[in-house]
């Protein structure tokens, strides 16, 4: 595996079933982002490297391929599944539109493009609520203020745009509580981590807090077995893997303090869990660009890790 293969990024994961991929008829979508040379294509790529780790059905990687990390500062996609199983893609349009597109069945095959609107940074995410609504985050490119849009009932139509914080550098990460609860992170223009969460289900949003340190933007947030979320993200002095997690699942306001995981690691970190439960972190290292492994030593062991 070549690290130009997986620049920082693109690098992030996805789990599907077997069934799920071995049925889609589409296996290559055209985003048509405009690039110097060569428009690119959105491509799912199996690597046996990933094959050979313990995570139950495929591993799915997302690249851009014909473009350097140069190019393109964070993803300009983002998909999530819908309460139907489909999965939708959005993704930012060279003119800041955000535009997605849709399985017309789980598995099956793709709609077109439709517009959502607006004028945004690329670096989207995308998270499904306890109703199975679709949220979808993004940056402001005029006031750089963190917007986020809804389904509504599990259908095409959408709420207007809801500004949440700004200013902040994309993209925002978003967790789900155990009661359905989202929570969401981003890092503002000085590097420090703005925190809010849903005060319930599909409900409102708390004040903004700040979570402490300083990061370069690309957080990750990962839910653990336990239900509990989990945070990592690369602090902007020393390049070190930093990470906390909720003291008890669901608790949006009990986190335990940024612990060190070491190595010199570049942003753009990608997480799975293996079938044992355990949790597996990878990073593209930022002095020989090769991708690098941690493992949790057990699943209920946050603070023991294993290369």
């Amino acid at each position: 595996m070549k690290a130009e293969d997986f620049p920082p990024p693109f690098l992030f994961l996805s789990e599907f079933s077997q069934e799920e991929l071995s049925t889609s008829r589409n296996h290559v979508i055209d985003i048509k982002v405009s690039a110097a040379k060569n428009a690119p294509s959105f491509m799912p790529t199996f690597d046996p490297f990933w094959h050979r780790s313990s995570f139950w059905g495929a591993i799915l990687i997302f690249t851009v391929e014909g473009v350097s990390a140069a190019d393109f500062p964070v993803s300009p996609l983002a998909v999530a599944r819908d309460a139907s199983g489909c999965l939708e893609l959005f993704k930012v349009s060279p003119d800041g539109m955000l535009r997605y597109c849709w399985q017309k069945q789980p598995g099956g095959d793709w709609s077109g493009w439709s517009s959502l609107g607006g004028s945004w940074l690329p670096g989207l995410t995308a998270a499904t609520n306890a109703h199975g609504e679709i949220e979808v985050f993004a940056v402001d490119r005029t006031d750089h203020a963190l917007n986020y849009i809804q389904q509504r009932r599990q259908t095409r139509e959408w709420s207007s745009w809801t500004i949440l914080s700004g200013p902040v550098v994309p993209p925002a990460t978003v967790g789900q509580n155990t009661d359905g609860r989202l929570e969401v992170w981003t890092v503002d223009t000085h590097g420090v981590i703005k925190h809010s969460f849903q005060t319930e289900p599909g409900g409102g949003w708390s004040a903004w807090e700040d979570f402490g340190g300083r990061f370069h933007p690309g957080l990750l947030c990962v839910r653990l077995r336990d239900g509990s979320l989990e945070l990592f993200g690369v602090d902007a002095a020393s390049s070190h893997l930093l990470h906390r997690w909720q003291k008890e699942a669901g608790n949006s306001r009990a986190w335990v303090p940024w612990a060190d995981l070491g190595g010199s690691v570049e942003p753009g970190i990608a997480a799975a869990r293996a079938t044992d439960g355990r949790l597996q972190v990878f990073a593209v290292g930022s002095t020989n660009a090769m991708v690098y492994r941690l493992c949790q030593e057990s699943p209920e062991e946050n603070g023991r890790w294993l290369p």
